[in-house]
């Protein structure tokens, strides 16, 4: 077999194009082991059926084919196409409908860049097949490390994972249909000769394509949001056995300490007065509770209290809780336990001097806005207003206050001043704020 080094680049230029715009969108999904490798032997021998199917069998067709070259053509690289969403299963763990979406995603942008390549000899560019090969690589390469750079690396897997089956064949249906009824309309555009209507018939398709793209990145970002939401639900919802677990917990351990401190009492006489006096400053770590007129924020300042104490880190709360009452107790619990958390994972590290937490609020009118600041090291990076936790399992805290304050009408600021960090959560108070808070069971 003679080698055909213009079917080769051509078939190497096709499938870079075509699995790396599916790998691209599936960047976020698990990998299988031996990851790398997988996609070596995958794309080698996609690249040997493409190649072999090119030189080796449809020529054996000969005259058969005639007219209908271009779309038998477009039937091999649909083939191909097929390949590569197997490839992406075999490189990654991931259902039917993550295999679907990388697919008609991927493609698309494979179909895109070929299009936007197909203007240049329009207009009289007649470069070689190195030449050429190098330049459709450039023209891939850009537009896809744009898309994986400001998209696909940030967003979440799990919307692909979702069966969403009605917007993913809608997809699928008007990208392959679409691609497919564009190398027939290419062929006639072609026979015609008019260059005109080979541009005309350029902008439909891409314009076309570009549509579905984007349509099936706004289900994916719909999907992801709806299940962020979901997460963010559960996670609150969960706060209520944690908080009421919580509330006994400080209620047991304040009756102990009142029970410890009416026994010194009466053995006042018997104990050395130094001795007595570390007893009851023990005591009194156990037994602090900063009054806030609201017994779930109470809740939580008791429980970071003592770590505070431990870590010498200065915590001060000066809110008017009774104000708060229309939000259900769960949900102060989680909206003050994560800013705490935060806030006491921020200054922990730093020196003494900046190891305080304050927590206060400033009324207008009827909107409320309680400010947790605290000091901070490195950089802070923000997404959508709100500080940016790559980590995997992280970033929710921040996510559940904002979820809790809008569900009540308000909102969440989040600024900085140097070293100094402040989160604003503002809530529209109701005529009723001083009713009975809402009970947690």
């Amino acid at each position: 077999m003679i080698l055909n080094l213009e079917r080769l680049l051509g078939t190497i230029s096709y499938v870079f194009a075509a699995f790396a715009g599916m790998m691209i969108v599936g960047c976020r999904l698990p990998a299988k082991k031996c990851f790398w490798l997988r996609v070596v032997i995958s794309s080698v021998v996609i690249c040997l059926f493409r190649y072999l199917l090119l030189v080796e069998i449809i020529p054996l067709l000969g005259d058969t084919i005639g007219s209908s070259g271009m779309i038998v053509l477009a039937t091999v690289n649909l083939s191909v196409t097929v390949l590569c969403a197997l490839a992406v299963g075999f490189c990654h763990k991931a259902n039917l409908w993550a295999i679907l979406f990388c697919t008609s995603a991927g493609y698309s942008m494979q179909f895109i860049t070929h299009e936007i390549y197909k203007f240049l000899p329009l207009f009289g560019f007649s470069p070689t097949k190195w030449e050429e090969t190098m330049l459709l690589a450039l023209i891939t390469a850009v537009p896809y490390f744009l898309i994986w750079y400001f998209y696909f690396r940030r967003t979440n897997h799990v919307g692909m994972y979702q069966e969403h089956k009605l917007q993913i064949v809608i997809t699928f249906v008007i990208v392959f249909v679409s691609v497919y009824l564009n190398w027939f309309f290419e062929q006639a555009a072609q026979e015609t000769g008019s260059m005109e209507l080979q541009v005309y018939r350029a902008v439909f398709a891409i314009l076309t394509i570009l549509m579905a793209f984007i349509m099936e990145c706004g289900f994916l970002e719909e999907k992801n949001m709806q299940s962020e939401r979901d997460e963010l639900k559960r996670m609150i919802e969960e706060q209520r056995e944690k908080y009421l677990q919580e509330k006994k917990n400080i209620d047991l351990v304040n009756i102990r300490c009142h029970d410890i401190r009416h026994q010194l009492w009466e053995l006042n006489d018997s104990i050395d007065p130094e001795a007595m006096k570390k007893i009851t400053d023990c005591i009194d770590v156990y037994d602090s509770k900063m009054e806030t007129g609201n017994e779930a924020i109470s809740v939580v300042l008791a429980k970071y209290g003592l770590y505070c104490a431990k870590h010498h880190i200065r915590l001060s709360c000066m809110i008017d809780g009774e104000k708060l009452r229309f939000i259900p107790a769960h949900e102060l619990y989680s909206l003050f336990g994560n800013a705490i958390e935060n806030a006491v994972n921020a200054v922990k590290k730093l020196d003494y001097e900046k190891r305080v937490i304050s927590v206060t609020e400033q009324i207008t009118g009827n909107l409320m806005n309680i400010t947790f600041t605290n000091y901070f090291s490195g950089e802070l990076e923000l997404e959508n207003g709100l500080p940016v936790n790559h980590a995997e399992n992280h970033g929710y805290g921040v996510k559940s206050i904002r979820m809790i304050a809008e569900e009540y009408g308000g909102r969440v600021n989040v600024q900085t001043m140097g070293d100094l960090f402040m989160m604003n959560v503002f809530f529209p108070l109701p005529v009723s704020a001083g009713l009975e808070q809402v009970s947690a069971n």
